[in-house]
């Protein structure tokens, strides 16, 4: 078994990777650098991406292990839901045709991992 730290450090350090590769090969690399230049941005981005992420894929580990995956797919599924529902009504965003295909398309997915888990 692997630690739930050592899972989420995997995990991180793989999207790392990809993002940074991504950035690399768009060329996208160059204006992510002229971020920096604004002072005080550094640490708020450090502390966005470090406080939001490791905490939610530490717990989704964690839940993971305790409840088993189908259950905490499902969890994790409510996550963007409820952000875009805050967002439509806290903030008054539009929500658009493809957000509600993303919302159905993710439904379709939990419940098909819930239906095949079964058998």
């Amino acid at each position: 078994k692997v630690s739930n730290t050592k899972l989420t450090f995997y995990a991180l350090m793989v999207g790392m990777v990809v993002f940074f590769t991504k950035s690399v090969i768009s060329g996208g690399f160059d204006s992510m650098l002229r971020v920096f230049e604004i002072r005080g941005s550094v640490v708020n981005l450090l502390l966005l991406a470090i406080l939001p992420t490791i905490v939610s894929t530490a717990t989704l580990a964690l839940s993971t292990r305790k409840i088993g995956a189908t259950k905490a797919s499902v969890l994790v599924f409510f996550e963007p839901v409820t952000a875009i529902l805050v967002v439509a009504l806290a903030f008054s965003e539009e929500i658009t045709l493809n957000i509600i295909i993303g919302i159905i398309l993710s439904m379709a997915a939990v419940v098909f991992m819930i239906v095949s888990g079964k058998r």
